[in-house]
C-alpha cells in the first residue's frame, strides 16, 4: 500500500500551472513531497518532464545527494513493478545529467560555461577556508597600509575609534564584518551610497530612519508599562493600608505614563526628552509590618518593572535633538571612511584571489549574477544568458528557501522568471541568520500570494502542509500552546496563527504521559549549572529506561540510550561537562564536533613532527613529539638534555651527549646511562633522516612515510575514537596536497600556512566523528545541528543561560538601517554611544530575540515522544515571581515582555505561568490573576520543581586567635601531611620500564625457555647460501605471497612467479623446501583453509590491552593501565562464523607440544587482538609445524 498523502501534500505534488510558495511546517514531509513531485514530473503519462530539466536547489550537499538517491530509489521501486518500461528507464539514464545540487555547485556550473563573458578562468577552483583566510588578512593588511599611509583624519578618528591601544584588530573585524555582510546584497555599492545618505544633513531626527525605530520601540515600552501601572492600580486596593501608603505614587505614575504616551504619538524629539526628565522616580514605602506582604511585594516589583521601562527610555532620549544632529555630522565622514576601506579591501581581496586563479563561494553567487542579471539606472533587467539558461529547465524547485538572502534571491528569479519556481521552507526554522539567511525574503513572497485553490488553479499561489508526522499529539499540543503565545510580528516577525499551527499527523499508541514536561532545577549558589543539569538528566535517563515505553517498529520498547538526545544552544563550550557527569552514571554519551581540526592531538602531534624535521632546533615542538606515546621518553630522560650538557637547545644537548659518549668520555665528564644515549641516538638518526627525505620529496610524501616510520596512525586508532584520529591525520596530508598544488613552498611553506591559520584563529575542516555513527549512545548537539533530526525523548538544557546579543558591540550593521557606531572622545579616552547606534541596537535585539524564539521553535519539534526543558536557577522561588510581575495581560504574554527576555529559559517560565495544569507554579509566582480558562490538554503540559544541595567539604583551618590545643592539633596535621609527603612513592613507577608499545613476539620470547634458545637451526635448510634466519625469512614470505589456489596446482610454478615478480629473491627461492610446501598444501588444514570466504594473511593490528599482559606480576592496582600491542598474525580464516588462527613456525622440534607451550602466550595475544579487531570469536589457535608437517592446537 503506497504513502496516503494530504490534500496539501497532493495539491503541492501535483499543482504545475505556475510558481508556488510551500510553507512546510516541522516533521510535515516536505523532502517526500518534493521528492514526489520530481517522480510525478518525470512519470506523467500526458506531458511527461526529462529528469533533466528540473534544476532541483538545496543548501547542503548531504541534501543533495540524499535527494537524489530518494529520487533514484522511487525510479528503481517503479521499475521493479514494471520492468520493461522505457519511459522509467530513459529517466532513470538522464537522471545521471539532472541537476540535483547545491546553490554554489549550479553557480560553478554556469561559471565555467559562460567564463568568456568573465574577466576569470574557466578552471577557476574554489579556495580552502585556511587558504582563503590568509589571503584575507593579507589583503587587509595592504588596505591599512595604504589608508594609514594618507593619515586622512577622519580615517584616523575610523582606527582611534576601534584601537584598543596595541593593535587594530578590532578595526579588521569590523571590515571583515561589513564585507561578508555586504557580499549577501546583490549591489553592494548602491547599498553602500543608500546607507551613507542616511547621515545627510537637513533632516529632523524623529523623521530619520533610526528616530522612528527608537519613537516606535518607546511607544510599545510605554503601553506595556501603563498596562503594568493599570494592574498596580487596580489590585492596591485590595488592602486598605497598602493602598493609603503607595496611592498617590500609583496614581502619579499612571498619569506619567498616559501623558508620556501622547507625546509619543505627537511630540517632537525634544518634547519627548522634557517630558522623560519629567519622572518622578519616588520611594515605594510600605505601612509598617506589611513589607513582605505578598500584594505589597507584588506593587513593588510593578514598579520596578516601570521605573526600569521608563530609564530606558530616558537614556534612548537622553540627547538632545541639536546634540542627535551634532553626532550624525560627526559619523558621517567616519563612515564614509568606513565604506571606502571596505571598497578597498574588496579590490584587493579579488585581486589576489585573482593572481591564484580561485574564489570563495559569495565570488560564485555573484559572478553568476553577473551573467544572469543588469541593472542600468536602478532598474534590473535579465540578459540573454538568463534566457538561454532559464529555457532548458522546466521548473526550478528550491529547499530550504528561508534560509535564502537576496543574491541567490535574485538567482532564482533570473532563471524562472517567476513562471516556473517551487520553493518550499518553513521561516519558523530560519536559524541562520549569521550566514546571512534573510527569511523575510520567505515571508515576503508568502504574503503576496492567495492561498492555492485546485477548482480555481490559481497562481503564483501558497500552500500550507500543516499536518506534522513526527510528534506524538501531546508534543505537538505543547509546541503550539507555547508558540500561540510567544510568537509575534514583533518577536519572530509573523503570527503564530492557525496556518502556522502544527496539526498532529502521527499514529502512536495511547498515553497518559505528559508530552512536554518542564523541570525547574534551583542549585546551590557557587555550584555549576550545567553540572547539576547534567546530573539531573542523568537521573532522568534512567527512570525513563525503566518506565517509559517508546514506539519502535510498530512496537512498544524500553528506550535505549540511542532514543535520548540532549539539545545545547551552544554546544561547544558546555558538552564536556554533560558527558564527563553523564558517564559518572554509566551513560554513554557522544559529542560530534566539526570544529577545532588543528587542536586534535594527533593533528597537533604530526604538525610537531614536521616542524622538528623542519626545524629541529624547536624545543616546544620537540618535548611534545619526543614525550609522545610515538618515542615515550620520559621527564627524567628529558631532564638529563639539561643535566648533562650546556647546549642551549635540546637537540643540540642530544647531539652533544651522544658524540660524549661516542667518544669514550675522554674528557672524564659524565653521560646518561647506554640505554638513554641509544636513544637519544636512534631518535636523532631518524629525524635526520627525514630531514635528508624533506629535501627530495613532497610533503605529502614526506607524511606519509612519517606515518609509516613512526606507527602514528598504528598509535592514535587504538585510542578512543581512534577511527576519526586516523582520517584526520589522512585529512591532514590531503591539505599538504592541496597546498602543494598551488605553492612551490614545500614542507616549510605548508609548515607557515598551517601557523598563519594559527594566528588567525582560523582552522581547517576535520574528519566526520565516527563514534556516534550507529553507537548506542546519548547524543548531545547543538540545536542548529538538530535541524532536520529527530528523536523519541528530547533535553533541551542551559535554557537559563543568557541570550549572546552582537548590539554591544561599537559599531552595528544592519540590512536596512545601514551603519552605526559610539563616538569617542580620546581626549577623555571614553567612548559613549549615538542615537543611530542605540537605534540599530533595538532592531538587532529584536532580530535576533525573533531568531531565537525560531531556534526555540526547532528545539521543541525535535522530540517524537517526550520533550523535556530544563529551566535552573539559584532561587526558583524568586525567578517564578520576577517573570509572573511581568505578565500583564490575562491569558497572553506582552509581546514587550517577551522581547526583553534574557533567555529561552524566561519564555518557556512564561508558558508555563500560563497552563492550565500550572496552578501551583501560578501560586507560587503568586500571579494567579493572569490565569484564564482554556481549552487546553492539561496532559500535554508538565511541570515539577527539583532542589539541589551541594555536599559541603570539611577543611580545617587556624586561625591567628586560637587557643594552644588548637596550634597543637594543627602542628600535628601539618606533621603528618609533611611525613606523608617524604614516605610518598610514585604510584606508577612499575610503569616507567614498560614500553608504550609492545609486539607480541618480544613478549613470547621474555618468557622463552632457555632451551629453545639454544636449538640448532632447522634441518631441512641446510647449509646453504642464506642463513638459518634468512631461509626461515623466506619461507614465512613464501607463505604470505603465494596464492593457495595456484600453489595446490603447482608449488615449483608458485614459486617461480613470486620470483619472477621479484617477491622472492633468487636465493630465496631456491631456499623454498618444495616438499613441505607440498605437505601443507596436502593436509586437512589447507583444505579447511581454502574452503573458506574469508582469509586472512599477514593481518596487522594494532590494540590496546591490560598492562598485566606484558606484565603478570603488576600490582593490581595499575594491571589495567594501557599499553598498545602491535603485531601481526600468519594466517587467519573464517570457519562456521567463527576465526581459526594460523601461526606457520619452523623450528626443529621432536615434540609438537614443545612448540605449544613455547607459543602459547604469543597466541593468545594474537587471539586477544583478532577478537578485538574483527568482533568476531576466535574458536581455535593453530600452529602449523613445517618441519613436522602437522598442525598443533595451542589451547588459551
Amino acid at each position: 500500500m503506497g504513502r496516503q498523502w494530504t490534500e496539501n501534500q497532493k495539491n503541492a505534488i501535483n499543482a504545475r500551472g505556475g510558481s508556488l510558495i510551500v510553507s512546510a511546517a516541522a516533521g510535515s514531509g516536505k523532502t517526500a513531497v518534493l521528492v514526489q513531485r520530481v517522480i510525478e514530473r518525470i512519470t506523467d503519462s500526458e506531458k511527461p518532464c526529462d529528469a533533466d530539466r528540473l534544476l532541483v536547489v538545496t543548501y547542503t550537499r548531504a541534501a543533495a545527494a540524499e535527494m537524489l538517491q530518494r529520487i533514484n530509489d522511487r525510479i528503481s521501486e517503479l521499475l521493479e513493478k514494471d520492468p520493461l518500461n522505457p519511459a522509467l528507464r530513459r529517466q532513470q539514464n538522464l537522471l545521471a545529467k539532472a541537476d540535483i545540487s547545491t546553490i554554489h555547485s549550479f553557480c560553478s556550473r554556469v561559471i565555467r560555461e559562460f567564463s568568456s563573458s568573465l574577466d576569470i578562468s574557466a578552471d577557476v577552483r574554489i579556495g580552502e577556508d585556511g587558504e582563503l583566510m590568509v589571503m584575507r588578512n593579507e589583503a587587509m593588511d595592504l588596505t591599512l597600509s595604504k589608508f594609514y599611509g594618507e593619515n586622512n583624519e577622519y580615517f584616523n578618528r575610523l582606527a582611534s575609534a576601534f584601537s584598543s591601544g596595541r593593535d587594530d584588530v578590532k578595526l579588521r573585524n569590523i571590515i571583515f564584518r561589513l564585507y561578508d555582510f555586504l557580499r549577501s546584497h546583490p549591489f553592494a555599492d548602491s547599498w553602500l551610497q543608500e546607507k551613507l545618505s542616511f547621515y545627510r544633513e537637513g533632516q529632523e531626527v524623529s523623521q530619520t530612519v533610526w528616530g522612528k525605530i527608537i519613537r516606535d520601540y518607546c511607544v510599545g515600552a510605554c503601553q506595556y508599562s501603563l498596562s503594568v501601572a493599570e494592574i498596580s492600580m487596580e489590585i492596591s486596593t485590595e488592602e486598605e493600608k497598602i493602598y493609603n501608603a503607595i496611592n498617590l505614587l500609583l496614581a502619579s505614575d499612571l498619569a506619567f505614563l498616559r501623558s508620556m504616551s501622547e507625546t509619543l504619538e505627537s511630540g517632537t524629539w525634544d518634547e519627548i526628552k522634557q517630558k522623560l526628565s519629567s519622572f518622578e522616580k519616588g520611594t515605594f514605602r510600605t505601612p509598617r509590618g506589611y513589607k513582605d506582604h505578598p500584594l505589597a511585594v507584588k506593587l513593588k516589583q510593578n514598579r520596578e518593572i516601570i521605573k526600569s521601562t521608563v530609564e530606558e527610555m530616558q537614556k534612548l532620549f537622553a540627547q538632545s535633538e541639536e546634540e542627535c544632529l551634532e553626532d550624525i555630522d560627526y559619523l558621517r565622514p567616519i563612515v564614509e571612511q568606513m565604506f571606502l576601506c571596505i571598497k578597498e579591501f574588496g579590490e584587493n581581496f579579488s585581486k589576489l584571489k585573482e593572481s591564484k586563479n580561485i574564489v570563495d563561494y559569495s565570488d560564485l553567487e555573484h559572478y553568476t549574477l553577473q551573467i544572469l542579471v543588469k541593472r542600468e539606472n536602478g532598474e534590473i533587467t535579465f540578459t540573454e544568458e538568463a534566457d538561454r539558461i532559464s529555457q532548458r529547465f522546466d521548473e526550478v524547485m528550491v529547499d530550504e528557501y528561508q534560509d535564502a538572502n537576496e543574491v541567490q534571491d535574485l538567482i532564482f528569479k533570473a532563471i524562472s522568471r517567476e513562471k516556473n519556481l517551487f520553493v518550499v521552507g518553513d521561516v519558523k526554522q530560519s536559524i541562520y541568520g549569521f550566514r546571512q539567511a534573510m527569511p523575510e525574503i520567505f515571508l515576503r513572497r508568502r504574503e503576496s500570494c492567495e492561498r492555492y485553490n485546485p477548482d480555481k488553479d490559481n497562481y503564483p499561489a501558497k500552500i500550507i502542509l500543516e499536518k506534522n508526522f513526527r510528534s506524538r499529539k501531546t508534543v505537538t499540543d505543547g509546541v503550539n500552546f507555547a508558540f500561540e503565545r510567544l510568537m509575534s510580528k514583533e518577536v519572530g516577525d509573523m503570527e503564530y496563527n492557525e496556518d502556522e499551527m502544527l496539526v498532529s499527523g502521527a499514529s502512536y499508541p495511547e498515553t497518559e504521559e505528559a508530552g512536554v514536561e518542564v523541570h525547574f532545577l534551583e542549585y546551590p549558589g557557587g555550584g555549576d549549572m550545567c553540572v547539576f543539569e547534567a546530573r539531573h538528566i542523568a537521573e532522568e535517563i534512567r527512570k525513563l529506561r525503566s518506565t517509559m515505553r517508546i514506539t519502535r517498529d510498530g512496537q512498544q520498547v524500553p528506550p535505549d540510550f540511542g532514543d535520548f538526545a540532549i539539545l545545547l544552544r551552544n554546544a561547544n563550550s558546555f558538552f564536556p561537562i554533560y558527558i564527563k557527569e553523564l558517564e559518572k552514571y554509566g551513560i554513554p554519551a557522544v559529542y560530534e564536533k566539526s570544529e577545532g581540526f588543528l587542536k586534535n592531538k594527533e593533528v597537533a602531534l604530526a604538525m610537531n613532527i614536521l616542524r622538528i624535521i623542519d626545524n629541529p632546533v624547536q624545543d616546544i615542538p620537540l618535548i611534545s613529539v619526543m614525550m609522545s606515546p610515538l618515542y615515550g621518553f620520559s621527564a627524567d630522560e628529558m631532564s638529563m638534555l639539561r643535566i648533562f650538557s650546556d647546549s642551549p637547545r635540546l637537540y643540540g644537548s642530544m647531539l652533544d651527549i651522544i658524540s660524549k659518549y661516542s667518544e669514550g668520555n675522554k674528557t672524564g665528564e659524565t653521560t646518561p646511562p647506554k640505554s638513554v644515549v641509544e636513544r637519544f641516538e636512534k631518535f636523532t638518526e631518524e629525524i635526520s633522516n627525514f630531514r635528508a627525505m624533506a629535501a627530495v620529496m613532497s610533503a605529502q610524501e614526506l607524511m606519509s612515510k612519517v606515518y609509516d616510520v613512526t606507527g602514528i596512525e598504528a598509535v592514535v586508532s587504538a585510542s578512543g575514537n581512534g577511527e576519526t584520529a586516523v582520517n584526520n591525520l589522512r585529512r591532514l596530508r590531503e591539505y599538504a596536497a592541496d597546498y602543494e598544488k598551488n605553492s612551490d613552498k614545500g614542507l616549510s611553506g605548508f609548515i607557515r600556512y598551517v601557523d598563519r591559520l594559527f594566528e588567525y584563529g582560523s582552522d581547517l575542516t576535520g574528519a566526520a566523528n565516527t563514534q556516534s555513527q550507529g553507537s548506542n549512545s546519548v547524543r548531545i548537539m547543538s540545536i542548529h545541528k538538530s535541524k532536520g533530526l529527530e528523536f523519541p525523548i528530547c533535553f533541551v538544557a542551559a535554557m537559563s543561560k543568557g541570550f549572546v546579543s552582537d548590539a554591544s558591540q561599537n559599531v552595528l550593521i544592519h540590512s536596512k538601517l545601514g551603519v552605526a557606531m559610539k563616538r569617542t572622545y580620546p581626549e577623555l579616552m571614553c567612548r559613549r554611544s549615538t542615537m543611530p547606534r542605540e537605534a540599530l541596537a533595538i532592531e538587532m535585539k529584536r532580530s535576533e530575540k525573533s531568531e531565537e524564539l525560531r531556534v526555540l521553535y526547532v528545539a521543541m519539534t525535535r522530540a517524537k515522544e517526550k520533550l523535556i526543558m530544563l529551566c535552573s536557577s539559584k532561587d526558583v522561588e524568586k525567578e517564578l515571581k520576577a517573570v509572573g510581575a511581568g505578565m500583564t495581560g490575562v491569558g497572553k504574554i506582552p509581546s514587550h515582555f517577551v522581547r526583553e527576555a534574557g533567555s529561552p529559559g524566561k519564555w518557556i517560565t512564561m508558558c508555563s505561568l500560563l497552563h492550565p495544569c500550572c496552578g501551583e507554579l501560578r501560586k507560587l509566582a503568586d500571579c494567579e490573576d493572569i490565569y484564564r480558562a482554556e481549552n487546553v490538554q492539561r496532559e500535554v503540559w508538565k511541570t515539577e520543581i527539583f532542589k539541589y544541595t551541594q555536599e559541603e567539604e570539611e577543611e580545617i583551618t587556624t586561625e591567628a586567635s586560637c587557643d594552644e590545643n588548637s596550634l597543637k592539633e594543627e602542628e600535628k596535621r601539618i606533621e603528618k601531611i609533611l611525613t606523608e609527603r617524604k614516605n610518598f612513592k610514585y604510584p606508577y613507577s612499575e610503569l616507567a620500564d614498560i614500553p608504550v608499545k609492545v609486539t607480541a613476539s618480544a613478549l613470547n620470547e621474555k618468557e622463552r625457555p632457555v632451551y629453545f634458545k639454544k636449538l640448532a637451526p632447522p634441518a631441512f635448510l641446510g647449509e646453504e647460501k642464506l642463513t638459518a634466519a634468512q631461509k626461515g625469512t623466506a619461507m614465512h614470505l613464501f607463505f604470505q605471497s603465494c596464492d593457495f589456489n595456484l600453489l595446490k596446482e603447482n608449488p615449483q610454478n608458485e614459486v617461480k612467479r613470486l620470483a619472477e615478480k621479484g617477491v622472492l629473491s633468487p636465493a630465496q627461492a631456491e631456499a623454498i623446501d618444495i616438499k613441505l610446501v607440498e605437505s601443507f598444501t596436502e593436509s586437512p588444514l589447507f583444505k579447511r583453509i581454502t574452503a573458506s570466504k574469508n582469509v586472512m594473511k599477514e593481518y596487522t593490528f594494532s590494540v590496546e590491552i591490560p598492562v598485566s599482559m606484558v606484565n603478570p606480576q603488576i600490582q593490581k592496582e595499575l594491571s589495567d593501565e594501557k599499553v598498545i600491542l602491535q603485531g601481526a598474525v600468519d594466517l587467519a580464516f573464517e570457519e562456521k562464523g567463527k576465526l581459526v588462527i594460523v601461526d606457520y613456525k619452523t623450528d626443529r622440534v621432536k615434540e609438537p607440544e614443545f612448540l605449544a607451550e613455547e607459543y602459547r602466550k604469543q597466541i593468545a595475544l594474537y587471539k586477544n587482538a583478532m577478537e578485538q579487531t574483527t568482533g568476531l570469536e576466535v574458536s581455535a589457535c593453530l600452529i602449523y609445524s613445517i618441519v613436522l608437517g602437522k598442525e598443533i592446537e595451542v589451547s588459551v
